[in-house]
């Protein structure tokens, strides 16, 4: 999704979507999102930086905005997004 670099919302994408769930969600800075293992398979998590694990049936995930966050040196102007996302959606100059 495209999201402009002022907004402090946080994104969350499934990494190998099967059946109806293969779409990023953004999600409000203070969501805490509570995703509940129900398992017929094998279930493994891995957030970003780790080697990630197996889950257990009913186990919790609890996703939230990182208390970390990380700055960006900028190359261009400050209204460099917008320009590069009109040309990228055909409508520049």
């Amino acid at each position: 999704p495209l999201l402009p670099p002022q907004l402090p919302n946080f994104v969350v994408v499934p990494v190998a979507p099967h059946l109806t769930f293969d779409r990023a969600i953004i999600f409000h800075e203070q969501a805490e999102i509570a995703i509940t293992v129900h398992m017929d398979h094998q279930a493994y998590l891995t957030p970003d930086g780790t080697d990630g694990f197996l889950l257990e049936d009913e186990d919790v995930v609890l996703v939230t905005k990182s208390e970390k966050g990380c700055q960006f040196m900028r190359v261009e102007s400050s209204g460099y997004f917008y320009r590069r996302l009109m040309g990228r959606l055909g409508y520049s100059r």
